[in-house]
């Protein structure tokens, strides 16, 4: 059992309020959302994760990576450029 499944299940935790990284945090949101358990992030910036697979119980304080870079599509397209290249990481939000 892992320990957040201990932690709900054997000691009745009603939320986690640690989440700083995508990956961990979509690896229990199922989990979360199913055991009604709120979950606060930190610093995990994965858009899915308060978008397009929307959690009652999820709050995120701090940002969506889609937030700073949203604006700058916008201008650009105003600006008359239609092609871009984008460089990142593989891993969980890249």
């Amino acid at each position: 059992m892992s320990n957040r499944k201990k932690l709900v299940e054997r000691d009745n935790v009603h939320m986690f309020p640690e989440i700083i990284h995508s990956s961990v945090a979509y690896a229990i949101v199922e989990y979360v959302k199913a055991q009604k358990i709120t979950l606060f992030i930190h610093n995990a910036g994965a858009d899915d994760l308060t978008q397009r697979r929307f959690n009652p119980y999820i709050f995120c304080d701090s940002f969506s990576n889609s937030q700073k870079t949203h604006r700058l599509g916008e201008w650009a397209f105003k600006k008359g450029y239609r092609k871009a290249a984008i460089v990142s990481s593989d891993y969980a939000i890249g």
